[in-house]
C-alpha cells in the first residue's frame, strides 16, 4: 500500500455506498465485522498479509455507519404533515437561493430534528446562512429533482409560510460560511 490512507478512505466510501444500496441488516453486518476482525487477528498472530482484510474491515465499518445513521438521527417531522399551521422557531441551514420572485431556504427546526425548505414569495425578503427565523405555516412533504438516487429514502418536506421573520443572532458555522464565500 503506497498510500494507505487514500486506500482506506475508498474503502469505506465504498462500504456507504455498499450500505445504501444493499440495505443489509445491522445484525448481518455486526457480524461480519466481528467475523473479519477474528480473522484480522489471526492473520496478524500468524504473520500473513493483513492488507487486504483490513480494507474490508473498513468497508463493513462504512455500510455500519451508514446504516446506523438513521437509528441516530429519527424523523420529528413527518407526524407534524398536515396537522394545520405550526410556527418553527430555528436557523437558517445552508445558502438562501434568490430567484427573481422570491428566496428558498433550507430551514433547522430547533425543537424537532430534521429539516425542511421554504419558499419566501418576496424577493426583498434578505437573509443569510445562519440566520435565526420564525416561521409559522402548514408543513407538507416535497419532492427534489436534484439527485434522485442520492436523495433515495431521504424525506424532503416543505413548509408554505404565512409569516416569516428574522431574529437576532446568527448560528453558521464559520468553516461552511467561509467556503460560501469563495462560491
Amino acid at each position: 500500500m503506497n498510500q494507505p490512507i487514500a486506500i482506506i478512505t475508498i474503502a469505506y466510501s465504498i462500504g456507504i455506498v455498499a450500505g445504501k444500496l444493499l440495505g443489509l441488516p445491522l445484525w448481518f453486518i455486526l457480524s461480519a465485522i466481528l467475523i473479519f476482525s477474528l480473522v484480522l487477528f489471526y492473520a496478524y498472530l500468524n504473520k500473513l498479509k493483513t492488507s487486504i482484510f483490513v480494507l474490508i474491515l473498513f468497508a463493513l465499518t462504512g455500510v455500519f455507519s451508514f446504516q446506523i445513521s438513521g437509528l441516530l438521527h429519527p424523523d420529528e417531522l413527518a407526524p407534524l404533515i398536515g396537522k394545520g399551521f405550526q410556527t418553527f422557531h430555528g436557523y437558517v441551514a445552508d445558502e438562501p437561493k434568490y430567484k427573481d420572485n422570491g428566496v428558498s431556504l433550507k430551514i433547522k427546526p430547533d425543537a424537532v430534528a430534521g429539516e425542511f425548505y421554504v419558499w419566501i414569495n418576496d424577493p426583498s425578503f434578505k437573509v443569510n446562512y445562519g440566520d435565526n427565523i420564525e416561521l409559522r405555516g402548514q408543513l407538507s412533504e416535497g419532492q427534489s429533482f436534484a439527485n434522485p438516487l442520492m436523495l433515495q429514502g431521504m424525506r424532503i418536506y416543505k413548509l408554505f409560510p404565512l409569516y416569516s421573520e428574522l431574529r437576532p443572532g446568527n448560528r453558521a458555522n464559520p468553516l461552511k460560511k467561509l467556503a460560501f464565500g469563495f462560491s
